[in-house]
């Protein structure tokens, strides 16, 4: 199994992992369920937001140095057709 870059997502679990290295010198990378450090560098929060269907995520910015909207919502035209 490959090594895990600080930044990598996986999936397990119905949860969202990232790998995380919060002290380089220290450890190898490590995944968790939420990153208690802020690790944007002073670039601010900055937030991943992933969908799987059918979940479908956009994201829309109105202009600049405006905030960012993200919208979720369920798109039931994607589920699997199913036997009753």
């Amino acid at each position: 199994m490959a090594n895990p870059t600080p930044g990598d997502l996986k999936l397990a679990y119905n949860r969202t992992y990232i790998v995380i290295n919060p002290i380089p010198s220290l450890g190898p990378p490590t995944y968790r369920i939420s990153d208690p450090d802020d690790i944007s560098n002073g670039k601010g929060i900055e937030y991943n937001f992933e969908d799987e269907a059918p979940i479908v995520v956009s994201t829309t910015q109105a202009a600049i140095n405006k905030p960012i909207v993200v919208t979720t919502e369920m798109d039931i035209t994607l589920l699997n057709k199913r036997k009753a």
